[in-house]
């Protein structure tokens, strides 16, 4: 036990509790125990009916991308993918229409490579190829391409580089 300033003794185990609340305040205080936030993309959940039967033609690396020249340390991922209107409306893609994330949980955003943003109309039975292009470091060389229709990743596909240094 030790002297209070009243002139009594403290237990010992108040003293370790008050040290060790104080040393979680402390840590705490520095972000120790912050919590990461969750990831940005959306939880995987099944579709029923959805409008599109996307294929996955192929993916490309290059190092320069429609006039467009990646960074020292970067290239592109070029994806070309079919779109099939199998509803019988009109569909429209538009948005952030793939995720692309590598194996370290880091999001992609389309390039302006590749015009993001637009919109295309594709009448029902009809089909669309497009291309999509994203900068990634040369360092990574595993992804995860997901398609995203409303807020639900419908289709998902393992991308594995064949850039130099992979």
């Amino acid at each position: 036990m030790a002297d209070n300033s009243s002139g009594g003794r403290t237990p010992k185990w108040i003293i370790w509790a008050g040290g060790l609340a104080s040393l979680v305040t402390v840590l705490g205080a520095f972000g120790l125990f912050h919590q990461p936030p969750s990831p940005p993309n959306p939880t995987p959940t099944s579709t029923p009916n959805a409008p599109w039967n996307v294929i996955l033609n192929s993916t490309t690396h290059y190092t320069t991308f429609k006039g467009y020249t990646a960074p020292v340390g970067m290239h592109y991922i070029v994806v070309d993918a079919s779109f099939a209107n199998v509803s019988s409306e009109s569909q429209t893609l538009s948005g952030s229409i793939f995720d692309l994330q590598d194996s370290t949980g880091q999001h992609y955003q389309e390039d302006q490579a590749s015009n993001p943003g637009s919109s295309f109309a594709v009448d029902p039975g009809k089909s669309i190829q497009l291309y999509f292009a994203y900068l990634v470091p040369d360092s990574q060389c595993r992804f995860e391409l997901s398609f995203i229709a409303g807020s639900s990743i419908v289709s998902q596909w393992t991308i594995s580089s064949t850039f130099p240094g992979c």
